[in-house]
C-alpha cells in the first residue's frame, strides 16, 4: 500500500475503522510523517473548507499518529489548530476530547510547555482547550520532562495573577491539576481562591484529602492515571470510537 492510498483511506470516515491503513502508516512512520504534517498545515490555512467536508477525518488520524511518533514539528501546528475560531474548531475536533488533546500535546511537546502555557493563559480560548493545555503540562511531570516543583511554581503564578480573578471552570481545573501533583505549595492559594468564590468547595475538600496522604502515594496514583498517559498506540486509542459502525 503506497502513501497516497494510505492517506486516501484515512481521509474520510465511512463508518469502518481503517485499521489496515493505520498499521501501514505506523509501519512507514518516516515516510508518512511529512504528509501528516502537511494535513495539519493545510487545515490551519483553510479551516472552513475542511469544516465543510462531511466526515473529514484525516486531521484527527494525523494528530494521533504524530503524537504516537513523538513528532515535535506537530506541536505548533496543533496549538494553532486550537486557536481556530470556535465555530470551526468544535466541528473539526470530532471525537477528540480535552483529555485526548492533553495527551496529544504532551506527546508532541518534547518537554516544551511554553506553547501550552500560551493557550492556558489566553482568556479568549475556550475552557476546554485551556483545560487540555493545563493537563498536558501536568502530564510532562509524570514523564520526568518537567519537575513537579517547577510546574507547581508555575501554577502558583497562575493563582497569583496570571489568571483573571473571576469565577470560571479553569480555576477548578487548576486546583484539580495542582491536587494531582500534591498541592502543599499552593494550598494557601487554593484556599484564597475558594474564599473569593473562584472555585466551589469540592476541589478544596479534595485538596485537604490529598494532603492527608503521603506525597509519594499521591504521585504514585498519578502515574497510574489514564488521563495522564502519552499516546502510544493510535489503533488502541481510536478503534472503539462510536463513529465506527464496524470493528
Amino acid at each position: 500500500m503506497g502513501m497516497q492510498k494510505i492517506l486516501k483511506e484515512l481521509e474520510f470516515n465511512n463508518g469502518i475503522f481503517p485499521e489496515r491503513a493505520l498499521r501501514k502508516a505506523i509501519q512507514f512512520e518516516k515516510e508518512i510523517t511529512p504528509y501528516l504534517l502537511q494535513i495539519l498545515k493545510l487545515l490551519n490555512l483553510n479551516a472552513q473548507a475542511f469544516f465543510e467536508q462531511k466526515n473529514y477525518m484525516a486531521h484527527i488520524y494525523a494528530m494521533f499518529l504524530l503524537a504516537q511518533f513523538r513528532e515535535k514539528l506537530a506541536y505548533p501546528l496543533i496549538i494553532n489548530f486550537l486557536l481556530l475560531p470556535e465555530k470551526f474548531l468544535l466541528g473539526l475536533l470530532g471525537g477528540i476530547t480535552p483529555q485526548y488533546l492533553a495527551r496529544i500535546l504532551a506527546s508532541v511537546a518534547d518537554g516544551d510547555d511554553s506553547l501550552m502555557k500560551d493557550i492556558l493563559e489566553n482568556e479568549c480560548v475556550s475552557t476546554g482547550m485551556r483545560e487540555a493545555a493545563l493537563k498536558g503540562i501536568t502530564t510532562l511531570v509524570l514523564y520526568n520532562m518537567k519537575s513537579r516543583e517547577e510546574i507547581l511554581s508555575y501554577y502558583k503564578s497562575l493563582f497569583r495573577g496570571k489568571l483573571i480573578r473571576k469565577p470560571s471552570q479553569i480555576w477548578k481545573r487548576l486546583v484539580s491539576c495542582s491536587n494531582d501533583l500534591y498541592p502543599a505549595e499552593v494550598y494557601e492559594d487554593i484556599e484564597n481562591a475558594y474564599k473569593e468564590g473562584l472555585i466551589e468547595s469540592c476541589p478544596l475538600k479534595d485538596a485537604r484529602e490529598t494532603l492527608s496522604l503521603a506525597k509519594k502515594e499521591t504521585l504514585g496514583r498519578l502515574k497510574k492515571s489514564s488521563q495522564y498517559q502519552l499516546i502510544e498506540d493510535t489503533i488502541l486509542e481510536m478503534q472503539f470510537w462510536a463513529c465506527f459502525a464496524l470493528f
